[in-house]
């Protein structure tokens, strides 16, 4: 029975903070990415134990997001997406996956057993297309979002990234879509330049055809993307908080501070402040005191890899806000005075020591991770990974600490009466 794939709409929902990406660091190469002449890149990646799955698995990155878009077309590389995501659903895929994320996008397919051949020459067929003419769909998904309710986990989102990086910046996009200008003629434009061979990164558990995407085409596939692209960087930033009044009975709170990139030394740094902050916060908000509904902490060092952030996000009821407030204060006042000691932080690696183990029992796991090997900057295995961690010392813990938090940008969307009280 074919199970009903999924959609994954990014950053829109307040807490969909793509744990997953925690852990990529942690990849161990087993073989190397073959790139082609018409720069495809394919990474082959078998199986640890073959017998723990018949499927097959592919995912394929396409090296291009939202923070790609000109601000006038704002919204058309999701809306492009999602229109993909409608015809990969009429394939051989059992189930089928999108992400769109601010530099790049991410497709996952999963295949039944014998179908993967027949299931390749379909996305085959679908890349070299000239257009999507789906004319209504696109209407369909233009008008259900131009009529989406005022999230205000958006709200509170949208104004953390202005006073973290700046209004303008490309990583908004994803926030304010400019729906209104966008049209299925926008859409395959946008289509045409990006989904090309020497843009795409296929990552898979068995071999592609010998032809895959070398077939005659409906356009020009040679070449890579000619769109401008802003270059994307940090901006500078002053501690910043600002309050949004919303029609909601919850307080949302978004909580975030410019952290250090994946490539640079303080990383392992912050990987571990994550953490630690991600085990306190819960024990501390949710299970010992129940003030907030849920929270969630994230390190975006691969999500928005050009300008990373640690973002704390809960959401709580108006009257225990300050409570809440007052108990992430005191555990940040403590990172700057005495950092993490040093049983804790043994006891965090081991604990993402054991996460790795247990992922790697995922079906797909292998092919899911690959193709950050390519995207990223800064490559490490998992022994390498944990051995880094453990040269953190609390001293640099406590350093870093002093220094992102220097400048916190604070968001909070709730009811207007908070601000009398």
């Amino acid at each position: 029975m074919k199970k009903e794939p999924r959609l994954y709409k990014p950053l829109v929902l307040l807490l969909m903070l793509f744990s997953f990406f925690n852990f990529v660091p942690g990849l161990t190469a087993t073989s190397l990415p073959e790139i082609r002449e018409d720069g495809l890149t394919i990474i082959l990646r078998e199986p640890i134990e073959k017998k723990r799955t018949t499927l097959s698995f592919l995912r394929m990155i396409v090296k291009t997001g939202s923070a790609h878009e000109q601000p006038d077309k704002a919204g058309i590389n999701r809306l492009t997406n999602e229109i993909l995501y409608y015809i990969f659903r009429t394939s051989s895929a059992l189930e089928v996956s999108s992400l769109s994320l601010p530099e790049y996008t991410i497709f996952d397919f999963t295949v039944s057993p014998g179908k993967f051949l027949d299931f390749c020459r379909e996305l085959d067929a679908v890349i070299r297309l000239d257009a999507l003419l789906l004319h209504d769909l696109c209407n369909e998904l233009i008008n259900y979002h131009l009529n989406e309710p005022n999230n205000p986990g958006k709200t509170a989102l949208i104004d953390f990234y202005e006073k973290l990086y700046g209004i303008g910046h490309p990583y908004l996009n994803h926030y304010c879509p400019n729906y209104n200008n966008l049209n299925i003629a926008e859409v395959n434009n946008w289509f045409r330049e990006i989904f090309r061979p020497a843009n795409l990164i296929i990552a898979t558990s068995e071999k592609l055809p010998p032809d895959f995407l070398l077939k005659p085409a409906g356009r020009d596939l040679k070449g890579k993307p000619s769109l401008e692209t802003k270059k994307i960087q940090k901006f500078e930033t002053n501690p910043e908080f600002n309050f949004t009044p919303v029609r909601d009975n919850l307080c949302t709170a978004v909580i975030g501070f410019s952290a250090p990139q994946i490539k640079e030394k303080t990383f392992f740094a912050g990987f571990l402040l994550t953490k630690f902050l991600e085990d306190e916060l819960w024990q501390l908000l949710r299970q010992q005191s129940g003030l907030v509904y849920d929270v969630q902490v994230s390190y975006s060092y691969l999500t928005e890899p050009s300008a990373p952030n640690i973002k704390i996000i809960f959401q709580t009821l108006p009257e225990t806000i300050e409570s809440a407030l007052e108990i992430i204060n005191r555990i940040l006042d403590g990172l700057k005075s005495d950092g993490i000691s040093q049983p804790r932080i043994e006891y965090l690696i081991q604990r993402e020591k054991l996460h790795f183990e247990n992922r790697k029992k995922t079906p797909g796991y292998e092919v899911q991770i690959a193709g950050f090997q390519v995207l990223s900057d800064h490559y490490q295995s998992e022994q390498d990974l944990l051995v880094s961690l453990r040269e953190v010392s609390t001293e640099e813990i406590k350093e870093l600490a002093n220094q992102i938090t220097a400048s916190p940008c604070i968001s909070l969307a709730g009811p207007s009466y908070i601000l009398s009280n």
